[in-house]
């Protein structure tokens, strides 16, 4: 919520903080005394006995260009060159051709399923990344 906002006393304030497109939260701070979760932008003070304010800041996001490239046998999706905000993570899903299977997948995290259809997740994107993917013939 926005404005003043009415908590028990006693009780924690729960705020989520939401950039504008093409930002990021640069801080966050206030006399409640709290933490924000970066993954889902939401603030949390302690327990709350007078008044107190909790204030949000905001910057320029920077943003990063993940370069996708699947090899002969298969493909990754999203593909080609994606723009990815400074902090975020992206997904992939990794699918090989009939008579191939998923020998390789690099730049992105631990792949989850198995070699004929994998996902992943790439950590939280701070610079240029390439995800690539090579497949095998059975």
């Amino acid at each position: 919520p926005a404005g003043a906002v009415g908590v028990a006393s006693g009780t924690s304030g729960t705020f989520t903080i939401m950039p504008n497109s093409g930002y990021r939260i640069s801080s966050v701070s206030g006399t409640c005394g709290g933490t924000l979760s970066e993954e889902t932008n939401t603030y949390i003070t302690k327990a709350i006995t007078g008044n107190c304010t909790v204030s949000a800041s905001f910057t320029k996001a920077t943003t990063y260009t993940v370069s996708v490239d699947a090899g002969i046998g298969g493909t990754i999706s999203p593909s080609g060159y994606i723009t990815a905000t400074s902090g975020t993570r992206k997904t992939f899903t990794i699918t090989p051709d009939p008579g191939y299977r998923v020998s390789s997948i690099g730049g992105c995290g631990i792949p989850s399923g198995d070699d004929t259809y994998m996902t992943c997740t790439t950590s939280p994107i701070t610079a240029n990344l390439m995800v690539t993917a090579t497949f095998t013939k059975q």
